[in-house]
């Protein structure tokens, strides 16, 4: 891709030493019309077009059978569950846990 442009730099004495300080830039595709203060530059930018494809990213997690651990409800834990919904609800509730068979 080839881009022609004007680049506009405004600047001003610089009130705290020598030379001058930039006020101000602005890009332009015509030519511009520019305050006594500016300078127009025109530039030619030669760019590649690598500079605008996006990667494509791609990810793959896995996670082990081995790294899989079974969550542990104990005693205190039904109790609590079970406390909780009897009162939300008002009903009477009974919980048990039941294992779940290996799959083959």
């Amino acid at each position: 891709m080839e881009l022609n442009r004007y680049l506009i730099i405004k600047a001003r004495k610089n009130r705290y030493g020598p030379g001058f300080e930039c006020t101000g830039v602005r890009v332009t595709s015509n030519k511009p019309k520019i305050e006594s203060n500016e300078k127009a530059i025109y530039l030619t930018m030669k760019l590649p077009d690598a500079l605008f494809q996006m990667p494509e990213l791609k990810a793959e997690i896995i996670v082990p059978e081995n790294l899989v651990s079974r969550p542990v409800i104990n005693a205190d834990t039904i109790d609590t569950i079970q406390e909780t919904l009897e009162m939300a609800s008002g009903l009477k509730i009974s919980l048990s846990v039941i294992e779940e068979e290996k799959q083959k």
